[in-house]
């Protein structure tokens, strides 16, 4: 899904920026679409993981506390990279915001 996030974004770039003509508009129009089924896909594998394994992932995913063993756990945190993230997404909004009409 991150890779088809990055495809979205370059060819929506390459439209904006009128860069190679039409079909950069075809390629995000097709990107976007199978992130949209991504989506659903991962939307029902979560419903059925739900089920079968007789646990709420989706509480899992916004509290962040799943119940099992220690030994199962995630061994550490990423947050150099969940802080890399955020800067870069921060970087790209603020030079947009200072070069929007």
């Amino acid at each position: 899904m991150l890779l088809a996030g990055a495809a979205t974004v370059a060819s929506g770039y390459a439209v904006y920026k009128e860069i190679g003509g039409d079909w950069p508009g075809e390629v995000h129009e097709v990107v976007g679409n199978a992130m949209l089924l991504l989506a659903g896909v991962h939307i029902v594998g979560v419903a059925v993981a739900s089920y079968l394994h007789r646990e709420n992932l989706p509480r899992s995913m916004v509290t962040g506390v799943k119940q099992g063993k220690v030994s199962e756990g995630i061994a550490r945190a990423w947050w150099p990279v969940a802080l890399a993230l955020v800067l870069a997404v921060a970087a790209f909004w603020f030079l947009q915001w200072r070069s929007a009409p």
